[in-house]
């Protein structure tokens, strides 16, 4: 189903079962719920030298429909995913600029790979090499 707000009624009725003038029928309509299928984005990763082997890494993460809830990340060939914060300690909107201050890494070329996830699940990653 495509994004959006949806309910959802359902009818009943024994009317097939039964005499005519017998048959019940009954309906219900559900609460509204969110449908939300679009993954968020993962853009303007940039990573600044901050002289002494170590990175400030920056990135924006949105999402059309659901709240941010979780950012995690992958230099060079990690084997573990870590976690990223925003940059105001908290996922608690659709937008969230995420913030890391990296350990000291060896010379040379280096790329992140920052996987976001949403409030229903969906998730998405962008990479850039530093």
């Amino acid at each position: 189903m495509p994004d959006g707000r949806y309910v959802i009624k359902v009818e009943a009725t024994d009317k097939l079962s039964n005499p005519v003038g017998w048959a019940k029928s009954a309906e219900k309509i559900s609460d509204p719920f969110d449908i939300d299928n679009t993954q968020p984005t993962v853009n303007n990763i940039t990573a600044t030298a901050n002289g002494n082997g170590t990175y400030k890494i920056t990135c924006a993460v949105e999402d059309s429909s659901s709240h941010l809830q979780r950012a995690v990340y992958k230099i060079d060939s990690d084997e573990h995913w870590k976690v990223i914060f925003p940059a105001d300690g908290i996922f608690d909107s659709k937008r969230e600029e995420l913030l890391l201050e990296t350990e000291t890494l060896p010379g040379g070329d280096h790329s992140i790979t920052i996987q976001a996830t949403d409030a229903a699940g969906n998730m998405a990653s962008g990479r850039q090499s530093f």
